[in-house]
């Protein structure tokens, strides 16, 4: 099976001399893959991709507010960038830009061969109600006119309605309206309309496989968001709309965290308001019943330590709100993306904001991944494991912070009551004064800085910028085509249409276990190799007599050349054999032209039709078979009334004669061996035509006796397992002189025999043509 072994090893030019061959079916083959190549282009849905670039600012690098609110905070609204870029394909995001554009409702044209989607240019728009989570049902709409239309549905039936009015079906209810901008003139001939009316989830699960974003380089903050689909303009919509949704989706948190901050200090204001009038209407009246105006500069100075002592103390109150209030948020909060952070709050305590952050970071991307709040899975539980651990760590610092607060506070509070003693040993009216004045004091104070805090918060609020803003937005312009790459498939299809067929052809030529060539004869068996006959098409079987300066009658010069050089030089007739291995390989082809040639050489040729059994070698001279080496051998006939003449000047011939019962003991009998004893005496050569030795037995006893046995071998048709049962012959030594001839080699369209077996004809064929008759 190999056909390699002789060649390179990837042989160039026999696959080249395959495809010039076989070129029709090589042309064929790339015509079809070209023409489907061509089809695939022409009704395939186009694939656009188009970009959008948007920079995400990351809010730790530079805070505009730091010099208002006069500390330095890199944890305020701060995330990490690669969480920023997650919340863009975030499922509620897309969800939302889904629902915003009512992308799950699509409108296809229908065509002739295919429908096409129509976004952009349609005469209608399909407006679903309430569908009641029927989605999947597929609407067929025709315009009849400007006011009127039909609807057609496989659950719903057929209908005509109005425009703009309001259909309720058991399935749903929704409105179709007339675009301002489609032409009414071109109504009757729009083509009907399909409309699908398709889950928004399932839409949204589409998209969010769909977008790919990168970053345009490493460390820049600009990132890539690409995505593709069918529809360019859609697809452009739905980039920049993602992008809106989500710069409002970031200043919406923002300004919330500022409201929920607002309103807190507000709740605190209106509480430390009312004990402060209190206390103002209390000092008041006893400066007036008193008639005490101000105090002694030795009580200003008790006074103004205790004043010291209880803005410090009023600092650690408001700070122990504050815990009191995350404290109890933990608790009874289950969604902690709007906690106040305590920076706003005036605790600039780092990891107490950090834990924060990180507990607010884990509960977003906890309900980005579980929306509904209805999935459970690994993710979820372990996402809710570690917000549980951090609300545990968080409730543990509160209690350590509120401690340590306490203990000041008792601090201050001893040190307050140190020179509240000392307030003692003055007047009792002026002693009284200093209580009422110390408590208004430590009222205000609060209430100015929860004041001042209000003020900050508010300044913050109305600074709220969002952290990403679009650099460069998706427009149609910037769209390309992604698929089909027109091009690359014409491409891809051309060497398909060249590949298949040349694969073809060479899985044939490995799984051919016939003779293609000399190089296998030579490789499998060491008889010699005598030459080869070419493919004869002029139906003349006496090719050589017929068309003497034909190809095949060179062959058979070339053949004759070869044999003088094997059979014995002396005074006797040669005696040539002729047998193959199975019928149909032409050894009675070989037989007749080989002895026309020696009688076209002036030898005296005898030609014996010595196959019995499927006698053919008479039917070139007669048409009868009653007389011939048959009759001889059984004694019926002589040896003169055998011999016949021929046309053609030193030819002459012995029929078979009628098939006899016992063809190969007549073969085997003394009177056939005497009888080509005395035929070599009266002729210069004796060609012998056999039946298949391979089949019968009937060539074995005249193989002993002739000078030369040869095997004829045909091209793409003898199999080469039959070498190896002439090779039993040649090893064994039981059949001399052996021989082998190819027949019928069509070396046109066979690679391998146009580069020399034998240089004469090569050379005559290649620069001269015509100097043959075709054969």
């Amino acid at each position: 099976m190999s056909r390699l072994s002789e060649e390179d090893f990837i042989p160039i030019k026999k696959y080249i001399f395959i495809i010039f061959r076989n070129w029709q079916w090589f042309l064929l083959s790339t015509c079809l893959c070209l023409l489907f190549s061509l089809l695939i282009n022409r009704y395939s849905a186009n694939i656009y991709s188009n970009s959008i670039k948007m920079n995400i600012i990351n809010s730790s690098n530079a805070d505009p507010l730091e010099s208002i609110l006069g500390t330095k905070n890199p944890e305020i609204y701060s995330q990490n960038f690669s969480d920023k870029m997650f919340m863009i394909t975030s499922y509620p995001l897309i969800y939302k830009t889904i629902n915003d554009l009512n992308l799950n409702i699509e409108y296809f044209v229908q065509g002739n061969i295919k429908t096409a989607e129509s976004y952009n240019y349609r005469p209608i728009t399909f407006t679903s109600l309430n569908f009641n989570q029927n989605f999947g049902q597929e609407f067929m709409i025709k315009l009849l006119n400007k006011y009127q239309y039909s609807i057609e549905s496989e659950k719903l039936g057929k209908a005509i309605y109005e425009f703009d009015n309001e259909i309720i079906t058991d399935y749903g209810s929704y409105i179709v309206s007339l675009n301002d901008y489609f032409d009414t003139n071109l109504i009757t001939d729009y083509p009907t309309l399909i409309v699908k009316v398709k889950n928004p989830h399932n839409i949204t699960k589409l998209y969010k496989s769909k977008i790919k974003l990168n970053r345009i380089s490493k460390d820049a903050s600009i990132v890539n968001i690409t995505v593709t689909g069918e529809d360019i303009l859609k697809e452009t919509e739905f980039l920049n709309k993602l992008c809106e949704n989500y710069i409002q989706n970031d200043l919406n948190t923002k300004n919330e965290v500022s409201k929920n901050t607002i309103d807190f200090i507000e709740n605190q204001l209106n509480q430390i308001k009312d004990s402060l009038n209190f206390i103002e209407a209390q000092l008041q009246i006893f400066k007036k019943n008193n008639g005490v105006v101000q105090i002694s500069v030795e009580s200003e100075n008790f006074y103004d330590d205790i004043k010291r002592l209880q803005n410090e103390k009023s600092k650690i109150i408001i700070e122990n709100k504050y815990f009191d209030y995350l404290s109890e948020y933990l608790n009874k909060k289950s969604s902690l993306e709007d906690v106040i952070i305590p920076v706003s709050y005036g605790i600039s305590d780092k990891l107490l904001n950090d834990l924060i952050d990180n507990l607010v970071e884990l509960q977003l991307e906890r309900k980005i991944l579980n929306p509904n709040g209805l999935l459970r899975n690994p993710a979820i539980s372990d996402l809710d494991g570690k917000i549980d651990r951090l609300k545990s760590t968080l409730n543990d610092m509160i209690l350590n912070l509120k401690s340590k607060n306490n203990i000041l506070l008792n601090d201050f509070s001893s040190r307050i009551k140190v020179s509240e003693d000392m307030l003692k040993t003055l007047p009792s009216v002026e002693r009284e004064l200093i209580n009422i004045k110390r408590h208004y004091d430590l009222s205000e104070n609060i209430y100015l800085l929860l004041m001042t805090k209000k003020t900050e918060a508010g300044i913050l609020s109305a600074g709220n910028v969002p952290d990403a803003k679009i650099i460069e937005p998706a427009i149609v312009q910037s769209g390309i085509i992604v698929s089909p790459n027109k091009s690359q498939n014409n491409l891809f299809a051309f060497f398909i249409g060249i590949l298949f067929p040349l694969l073809i052809f060479i899985i044939k030529e490995l799984l051919n276990n016939k003779i293609v060539s000399p190089l296998e004869i030579e490789s499998k068996t060491k008889i010699p190799y005598l030459g080869f006959v070419s493919t004869s098409n002029s139906g003349f079987e006496m090719i050589v007599n017929e068309k003497p300066k034909s190809r095949i009658a060179e062959s058979f010069r070339n053949i004759r050349s070869n044999i003088e050089f094997i059979v014995p030089k002396d005074n006797c007739g040669k005696v040539i054999l002729v047998t193959s291995s199975i019928s149909g390989e032409g050894k009675t082809f070989c037989a007749k032209n080989l002895g026309t040639v020696y009688a076209m050489s002036g030898k005296k040729t005898l030609l014996i039709g010595a196959d019995m059994r499927k006698p053919k070698l008479y039917l070139s001279f007669s048409k009868n078979n009653d007389i011939g080496l048959s009759t001889f051998i059984s004694g019926n006939s002589e040896k003169n009334e055998i011999i016949f003449k021929t046309s053609i000047s030193n030819l002459d011939y012995i029929k078979s004669g009628p098939i006899p019962p016992n063809p190969a003991e007549l073969s085997g009998r003394e009177e056939t061996k005497k009888l080509i004893n005395d035929l070599k005496l009266e002729y210069d050569y004796l060609i012998i035509d056999t039946p298949p030795v391979n089949i019968v037995s009937d060539p074995l006893p005249l193989m002993d006796i002739v000078d030369l046995n040869i095997f004829i071998v045909r091209h793409n048709y003898t199999k080469l397992g039959l070498l190896d049962y002439m090779n039993n012959f040649y090893d064994s030594n039981k059949i001399k002189n052996i021989s082998i001839l190819l027949n019928d080699v069509d070396f046109l369209n066979t690679y391998g025999y146009k580069y020399g077996y034998n240089y004469g004809y090569d050379y005559i064929y290649n620069y001269d043509n015509s100097y043959y008759d075709e054969d």
